[in-house]
């Protein structure tokens, strides 16, 4: 997973799945029970966990490798 700058936008994995931005947070919404920001979110951090648990990555490679242009942007997320 690799974003040129941070986390992807719901608009964006919408144009990606060529859905509308409104479908695809409904069905986001439905199946998660959460909105899409909150899902990308969720996402972001299970797999920086699973990368902080599998390597001796430091927290700015880290960020970098999961698309943050700044790791106070990951760590804030985090």
């Amino acid at each position: 997973m690799q974003y040129e700058f941070g986390l992807p936008y719901a608009s964006y994995c919408a144009e990606r799945l060529n859905l509308s931005s409104n479908y695809f947070n409904d069905l986001i919404k439905k199946e998660t029970g959460r909105n899409t920001t909150d899902h990308i979110h969720y996402f972001v951090i299970e797999k920086a966990k699973d990368i902080l648990l599998s390597t001796d990555m430091y927290i700015n490679e880290l960020s970098d490798h999961l698309g943050f242009k700044y790791p106070q942007n990951f760590c804030n997320l985090f």
